[in-house]
């Protein structure tokens, strides 16, 4: 498990790397563009964390009344939320 994902994170980085350097030949070397890039990269991942966050929400929400798998018992929600909240 570790080596996939030690895996999937060398191939991202590799990924980023050269869409990076592809956006700075595009521009014509111009490096205000890693400045466009990176804040746009930045903006979708905190859209992407209060998306996320908002479906944890909901998801405590719907499992919060929900029974157990013994009558009687409730399901730890505070176990499936985020952490930090």
């Amino acid at each position: 498990m570790t080596v996939y994902l030690l895996s999937i994170g060398l191939i991202s980085i590799l990924g980023q790397v050269i869409l990076l350097r592809e956006l700075n030949v595009s521009f014509y070397g111009v490096e205000l563009i890693y400045l466009f890039a990176l804040g746009i990269w930045l903006f979708w991942t905190a859209v992407g964390v209060v998306v996320a966050a908002g479906v944890a929400a909901a998801l405590a929400v719907a499992l919060s009344s929900t029974e157990g798998p013994v009558p009687g018992t409730r399901i730890n929600v505070e176990a499936i939320t985020l952490p930090g909240r």
